[in-house]
């Protein structure tokens, strides 16, 4: 008996899509969204997208934006009872982790994954049982697809730390080790 594969929902947090733009992949998600046809869905809650509008990027983005994502309302019960347990995290990881957990309890059909870099909203994604990855395997994930090469995959992980973003040396060292495998 052939086994189904389940419908992919993946849930961003603006960090990443920054860090996406930032290194200048962000409209390869164009191409990752279409080679699963209609067994994925990239997702943001409405507080990510609130976050995302005051990004200077956001006017160069928009339209992108809109062709890859679908912008859900978060349930703001779910919201509020995460937030109360974890105060200490913005609203932008509390909408994506919300979401998540909402939508991996109510569609069993589906697999639902939080893309979060931020080292406290990936504590409370493990408290709350949902798988999540980051910007990192999302890198490695596109380089897998082969919607982008061995040396583009390389170049934004090494870009990564010169836009701002915070990795140690060994996950760079990991990334690159990954990257170079032929995957």
């Amino acid at each position: 008996m052939k086994s189904v594969e389940k419908k992919k929902i993946l849930a961003f947090d603006a960090s990443v899509i920054s860090a996406l733009i930032r290194i200048s992949i962000f409209e390869k998600l164009i191409e990752f969204k279409h080679s699963f046809s209609h067994d994925i869905e990239l997702i943001i809650s409405k507080e990510v997208f609130d976050e995302l509008k005051r990004y200077k990027e956001m006017m160069k983005i928009k339209k992108i934006l809109n062709q890859i994502f679908k912008i859900y309302d978060t349930p703001k019960e779910i919201l509020k009872e995460i937030k109360s347990r974890n105060d200490r995290l913005g609203l932008g990881e509390l909408g994506v982790l919300s979401l998540a957990y909402y939508l991996a309890r109510q569609d069993f059909k589906s697999s639902v994954t939080a893309i979060i870099d931020d080292k406290k909203g990936r504590k409370v994604a493990d408290k709350l049982r949902l798988e999540k990855h980051g910007t990192l395997w999302l890198i490695i994930y596109l380089k897998k697809l082969k919607i982008i090469d061995k040396e583009k995959a390389k170049g934004a992980v090494m870009k990564l730390p010169i836009k701002g973003f915070y990795i140690t040396n060994e996950e760079l060292n990991k990334a690159i080790a990954e990257i170079e495998r032929d995957c």
